[in-house]
Formats: C-alpha cells, structure tokens, sequence
C-alpha cells in the first residue's frame, strides 16, 4: 500500500492506492500492478529506473508516503495574497508543508 499526498495552496488530495488504479481530472492516469511483491505505480511516458528508490529508514517496509509538493521552478501554481494583502505562492506554501510533514 502506498498513500500519495499532493499538497495545493487551495485544496489537498490524497489517494490511497490499495491495489486499483486512480485516476481523475488532475492526475494522469495511474495504475498499480498489484500481482508484483511490491506494488509498482506506472506513470505514462516515465521510464523504469527514472525514478530514485531509498531503502526504508525506520524498517517499516510494507507503507510508503510520497510527499508531493507540487510546483516549483518557473512554474508558481496558484498565485494568491493573504487578508493582508501579500503575495503568497502555491510553489512556497505547498514546499513549506511538504517540509513540516516530511519531518514528522
């Protein structure tokens, strides 16, 4: 079982894959292969071996988390402003959360 969390300035997803495939309007199309000892998601027109692989740090090998903190780059995502008036970046809000829960 593997659990994605994909943090947005103005909404959050989370899947859970439990053996099926998911797919909806913001995502591409994911399917796990659930016959493999371990299961593998395949992203379409990524490679195998693109990808990094650690080995588990606190010997719970049947859970993954993967963190994604969305945009970064170029790309700001959603540019909003708080009740003040700044600017706030999806990019900066979706890293610094992905930080704080990475660190749990």
């Amino acid at each position: 079982m593997a659990l994605v969390v994909a943090l947005a300035l103005v909404f959050y997803r989370v899947m859970d894959y439990a053996g099926q495939g998911v797919a909806n309007a913001n995502s591409a199309a994911v399917q796990v292969k659930p016959s493999e000892p371990v299961s593998r998601v395949v992203l379409p027109g990524l490679e195998d071996g693109a990808c990094m692989s650690f080995a588990p740090t606190n010997g719970h090998v049947d859970q993954t988390v993967f963190i994604d903190a969305g945009h970064g780059g170029l790309d700001p995502g959603v540019v909003g402003a708080t009740a003040a008036g700044h600017q706030v970046l999806e990019k900066d809000a979706a890293l610094a959360v992905a930080s704080r829960l990475a660190a749990l």
